[in-house]
Formats: C-alpha cells, sequence, structure tokens
C-alpha cells in the first residue's frame, strides 16, 4: 500500500497540485513539500501527544514528550515512509541523493497536506491509520531502549573504552524547521568508529546517531549491547 491509496481508503482526497509538492523535493522545484513539511510536523506533534495523553492519564510530562519523540523523529518516520513506498514517488533533482531524513519529511508533508484540506479531524483519521505501523517501527528503532544515548556511554564504561563522542558537522534548513548533521564517534580498542545522523535539533540527532552506533557495535559484534 503506498500514501495515496491509504488516503483514499480513508475518503481522504488531495487535489494533483497538492499532490505534486508533497512529493517534489525542494532541489527539484520551489513547488516543493518545504512548507507542508513544517505544518504536517506542528500536526503530527500535537495528534500523537493528544492522543498520548488520552491514553496514559497516570504519565507525567516527562514521559508524554519522551514517548511523542519515540514516533516523531527521522528515523522512525522516515522507516514508515519507507514502508510505505514513499522512495518510488519523490521526485529529486538532478544527482541528489535521497536519504532517510527526505522520507520522513514527506511523511511530514503529507500530514501538513491532510491538515490544510480536512484540519484536525482528517490529519486524526490520518494518524489513527497508521498508528500501529509507527509503533512497531518505534519499538524495533529503540529496542536498545528509550534513552539510546545514555546506554551506548553505560556500554562503553562498562567495557572501559572512552566515551562516545558528538560532533556537529552542519546545520542546514531554514531558521524555523533546522536540520542538525551529528558525528558520533567511538573508540573501540584503538580503533575509532563513526557514524552519522540527523535530526530536526542536536538532541535528537545526537539520539538518532547513537542508534546508528549501537546497531553497529551489535551487527559487528564488536561489543556486546
Amino acid at each position: 500500500m503506498d500514501f495515496f491509496t491509504l488516503l483514499d481508503s480513508l475518503d481522504l482526497h488531495l487535489n494533483k497540485e497538492l499532490a505534486a509538492n508533497i512529493t517534489t523535493h525542494p532541489s527539484a522545484s520551489h513547488h516543493s513539500y518545504d512548507r507542508l513539511e513544517i505544518l504536517g510536523d506542528a500536526a503530527l506533534r500535537l495528534l500523537v501527544v493528544q492522543r498520548l495523553y488520552k491514553e496514559n492519564p497516570t504519565a507525567n510530562s516527562g514521559i508524554l514528550t519522551k514517548q511523542g519523540a519515540r514516533i516523531v523523529n527521522n528515523k522512525v518516520l522516515g522507516f514508515y515512509g519507507d514502508h510505505m513506498n514513499l522512495d518510488k514517488i519523490i521526485t529529486v533533482g538532478e544527482n541528489y541523493e535521497r536519504g532517510i531524513k527526505d522520507l520522513a519529511d514527506v511523511v511530514e508533508a503529507f500530514f501538513g497536506g491532510v491538515y490544510l484540506h480536512y484540519g484536525l479531524i482528517g490529519t486524526k483519521k490520518f494518524l489513527d491509520a497508521a498508528w500501529n505501523d509507527l509503533h512497531k517501527i518505534a519499538d524495533e528503532v529503540f529496542r536498545h531502549g528509550d534513552n539510546p544515548i545514555g546506554e551506548l556511554q553505560e556500554i562503553m564504561q562498562k567495557v572501559g573504552f572512552p566515551l562516545p563522542t558528538y560532533e556537529i558537522v552542519a546545520k542546514t534548513g531554514n531558521e524555523h524547521l533546522p536540520t542538525f548533521n551529528v558525528k558520533l564517534t567511538v573508540d573501540i580498542a584503538g580503533e575509532k568508529l563513526s557514524v552519522f545522523s540527523v535530526g530536526k535539533n542536536k538532541k535528537e540527532a545526537n539520539a538518532m546517531a547513537a542508534i546508528d552506533m549501537l546497531e553497529l557495535l551489535e551487527e559487528n559484534s564488536l561489543i556486546n549491547t
């Protein structure tokens, strides 16, 4: 199933111009998903926290924030976009290599487009249809726990290696919705390993990098995660 099929099944229909903008990367045209992504990000965060608030009546603000961040982040949304075959419908500029963040941006643009046409009621219907898949993906992404930065640090301390280092190598995007590019490096018995990740803020970028590093260490059996 793809996004348009899902929306049609929910009786949520987008006009051709809006649909074209949603699936066009800024590298390909000025008429892109850039503005819709910002709108969708705000609507999605509101509805996710609203749902968590109702489902977890005893959860404090810290827990609600953490649970919301498990859903609304580049990695989970990007994997959901891949699950929904977004890579087949995104138009990008020549020589541009799309990544997981681009898929996440388009997911948010879809939510922005639905919000623009149908308001919060229609957007909530869209989120409800995606909720189970988003949760399954989040459970897999955060299988090492909800605090990947702390988990990685604890592992490195346990085996006597230096603590991980995080470096912001670039900050791109507009002022209201920047993207932080982070380089995470660990020293495993004198061998330095690095991963790069992105996020909408430094905390998210660091967390996504920590997840990538935990996966790298696990896949290569370098340490017991």
